[in-house]
């Protein structure tokens, strides 16, 4: 992982006239982290950088060093230590144009059966509060990364069958000077590819039902339903047929002798008019309404 070019601990010594033999203590101290490491130095030594040991942490890089616990003046490193110093720094998220975040896999490998190998992606703690974590497939050879649904944690188990790349979107909240997340920033670790095989769900029977569910209420809908003409004492009308939702306020006049017609009415006493609507799921009966005309002697 870089290290902002941190260097092992390489001590340089001046020319013996600049030597004075006394002891001193050089100490890193890492101000989001409670770490501390002390080296012991001869006045006038030159220190490069800390231990290399010391700044080793997972998805981050150490941004400093400073020679004041605010982070607000650089230490020079090409200066030679003259008294006890301390000095500070701070781990930061890794940018982009840095480095690449990496997740991890349970397992080594790139096959494995359904749910049987975890990713997670290593955050170190100091910088995990307030970040919101999507993990993302995309097919092989495609950079259209996709939001998996539900997976929101620093860990996923892949279930989908087939060979896909994966990787984690990480947010990092932006504080305000109270300390309120006015806003995220959005990162991106490196993705890794995988080849998933014996997926034990029943994703593919519910999408075989949702397919035949659709297609019955298409036929369903399709179908067409009678509406049936009651001419009491009448010309018989024969049934017409209408699909679901179609509008039926049109229809034929009914006849009988030495009467005029009136209207159609949905219930046998001619108290309820039929006004026209749209077709309903089943069947529909009218009953024709009439009244006798006066006869011409």
């Amino acid at each position: 992982m870089p290290l902002m070019a941190l260097a092992t601990a390489c001590i340089l010594t001046l020319t013996p006239a600049a030597l004075t033999n006394e002891s001193l203590t050089l100490s890193f101290v890492i101000v989001n982290d409670d770490q501390r490491r002390d080296v012991e130095v001869i006045s006038g030594d030159f220190i490069f950088g800390p231990p290399t040991d010391f700044i080793v942490r997972p998805n981050v890089y150490l941004r400093g060093w400073y020679q004041d616990e605010a982070l607000t003046r650089f230490h020079d490193f090409d200066a030679p230590i003259v008294s006890n110093t301390t000095i500070y720094a701070t781990w930061d998220f890794l940018r982009p144009g840095f480095a690449l975040a990496t997740i991890i896999q349970s397992e080594q490998g790139d096959r494995f059966e359904s749910r049987t190998m975890t990713l997670s992606f290593p955050l170190y703690e100091p910088l995990q509060k307030d970040v919101r974590f999507q993990w993302q497939s995309a097919p092989l050879l495609n950079q259209d990364f996709q939001n998996i649904g539900g997976a929101n944690d620093d860990t996923f188990t892949p279930f989908r069958n087939g060979t896909f790349q994966y990787r984690i979107q990480y947010r990092i909240p932006i504080y305000s000077a109270s300390g309120i997340i006015t806003n995220y920033l959005s990162y991106y670790s490196a993705s890794t590819t995988l080849t998933i095989y014996g997926q034990q769900t029943i994703t593919g029977y519910l999408i075989f039902l949702g397919f035949f569910m659709m297609a019955a209420l298409i036929m369903f809908i399709r179908i067409k339903r009678k509406v049936y003409y009651e001419v009491s004492g009448g010309i018989a009308l024969s049934p017409s047929l209408f699909r679901i939702g179609e509008d039926i306020s049109l229809q034929p006049k009914a006849k009988k002798k030495g009467h005029r017609f009136l209207g159609w009415y949905l219930d046998e006493d001619l108290r309820v008019p039929f006004e026209g609507f749209r077709m309903p799921m089943t069947s529909l009966r009218l009953y024709a309404k009439f009244k006798k005309t006066k006869s011409h002697r």
